[in-house]
């Protein structure tokens, strides 16, 4: 579960106690895995990616990135071949829809 940056080991400026007050609430439920900056938690930097560039680009102030994982899978085992979710949420979606 990642925050901006993954292009870097730094962590947004702006934000960040909320969004990881957002991860720190979904992780035990959904992934009980690593959370926070990207780069600094995958241990490789990824340029080009949506998270940053929703974050930086289009000033939305609250960006994530999740793995998904099925039910019931050995997670560490499944990491190699998961997909990223990457999502963008502006405060304005956010408080329309009340996720």
């Amino acid at each position: 579960m990642f925050t901006p940056y993954a292009y870097s080991p730094e962590t947004p400026v702006e934000h960040e106690d909320k969004m990881l007050s957002v991860l720190t609430e979904l992780n035990p439920k959904y992934c009980d895995c690593a959370a926070g900056a990207a780069g600094a938690k995958i241990g490789y930097y990824s340029s080009g990616t949506c998270l940053d560039y929703a974050y930086d680009k289009l000033k939305v102030p609250y960006t994530f990135a999740f793995e998904i994982y099925g039910k019931n899978l050995d997670i560490p085992s499944q990491r190699q071949s998961s997909t990223f979710l990457q999502m963008a949420t502006n405060s304005a979606a956010h408080k329309a829809k009340r996720i």
